[in-house]
């Protein structure tokens, strides 16, 4: 064989054992050829809204808001509430620097959850600007029901003078979907620092009166009559007595008797 044949069929022989090799080597693992998926989103944790605060709050900051006072502004305030089937039955107080013959005031509300999302609390009833108190400051409020479908509020009062003091209760319910006065009357009667009292006894007076809803059912489409006890001292004397308070339908308020309505 010629030396340049024998070359060529070398070069063959070479490159056939290369190619050989390289069939037979193992490939290096290269990975999948895909990333996997990260896991799905739907199985993580839920990302809650954060609750919202109670119906009173939020109305009470949307109140501040319209009222054009600072978030935090303390002379607005929640001074008592009431849920009933009917609702939150609200009272906010209103205080302000006044002189002593100017007290503060009281709002009242009947609310309902907003009517949608971002919507400000439903108001479903209001009575506002009852005027109370003294020194700007509002009298104290606290819930009361009339029987089963007459919720409300009590505000109280009272004014010292010169030794007389003279404590008034105010009562007002949620009647046939709105707020109405029902009853304004007496629950102290107290002249014993005054001198009047000192120079004659006869003249004294040291009362108090209690006010208490009738258990008994009243009639259809009736609201409960009121219980009032009054007791204390009188020129010297002890007194007890009791009153019974029936409430007008044609008026939409109790008969309050003088007796219950007196001063000094």
């Amino acid at each position: 064989m010629k030396p340049v044949t024998l070359f060529i069929v070398s070069l063959l022989a070479g490159a056939a054992g290369v190619g050989l090799y390289l069939y037979l080597k193992p490939v290096p693992e290269l990975g999948p050829a895909i990333t996997p998926a990260p896991p799905e989103l739907a199985s993580a944790p839920a990302v809650q809204p954060p609750p919202l605060a109670p119906l009173p709050a939020r109305f009470l900051a949307e109140e501040r808001a319209r009222r054009r006072l600072a978030p935090d502004d303390a002379s607005l305030t929640v001074c008592a509430e009431l849920a009933d089937a009917q609702g939150t039955l609200l009272a906010l107080c209103d205080e302000d620097d006044a002189s002593r013959a100017e007290g503060g005031r009281v709002d009242l509300y009947q609310l309902a959850e907003p009517t949608g999302p971002g919507e400000p609390v439903a108001v479903a009833a209001r009575l506002e600007g009852i005027e109370s108190g003294g020194f700007g400051q509002p009298g104290a409020v606290r819930p009361i029901r009339l029987g089963a479908h007459a919720p409300g509020f009590v505000v109280e009062e009272g004014q010292t003078a010169q030794g007389y003091s003279v404590g008034t209760r105010s009562l007002f319910a949620l009647v046939d979907g709105a707020w109405r006065p029902l009853a304004r009357l007496r629950s102290h009667l107290d002249n014993s620092g005054s001198g009047e009292c000192g120079r004659d006894r006869a003249a004294c007076v040291e009362l108090d009166f209690s006010l208490s809803v009738d258990a008994h059912a009243p009639p259809s489409g009736a609201l409960p009559a009121l219980l009032v006890a009054v007791d204390g001292t009188e020129a010297g004397r002890r007194v007890s007595r009791r009153y019974t308070l029936r409430y007008d339908a044609r008026r939409g308020a109790y008969a309050v008797p003088a007796a219950l309505e007196r001063t000094f």
